[in-house]
């Protein structure tokens, strides 16, 4: 698996250099993907990809994408209410393979849909 961290830093006093502040702008992964036992390439699977910003999430799946070994598949499962995250997918090439639907009882307890740009998983969301 390969994860990777956004970071950003800012000057927080100006007159000391070294008072910066450093936060999370996102994070992702990328893992072997297992479709059967007789699967001998592996494909990936991309997620989860959180990001604060569409440039953000745009440069943590291309450095995701750049660890796919030349012939070997990769997945990703984007929420449709993400429409950043719909163009990133169609703009690199992908292709929808299935759709499911997210379905909730009492509302989507204030998911943050802008910033999903891969869910972990279609079991955990």
């Amino acid at each position: 698996m390969v994860a990777l961290a956004a970071v950003t830093t800012t000057l927080v006093d100006e007159d000391d250099e070294h008072s910066q502040e450093t936060r999370i702008a996102g994070y992702g992964c990328i893992r072997l993907s297992v479709e059967s036992y007789k699967d001998v390439s592996f494909p990936r699977k991309i997620g989860p990809i959180f990001a604060k910003s569409a440039a953000v999430g745009s440069q943590l799946f291309a450095a995701l994408v750049a660890t796919v070994p030349p012939g070997v598949s990769f997945y990703i499962d984007v929420p449709e209410a993400n429409q950043s995250a719909m163009e990133l997918a169609r703009e690199s090439g992908l292709e929808s393979v299935f759709q499911t639907a997210r379905m909730f009882t009492k509302g989507d307890e204030g998911v943050k849909w802008s910033m999903v740009y891969g869910v972990t998983t279609l079991e955990l969301g």
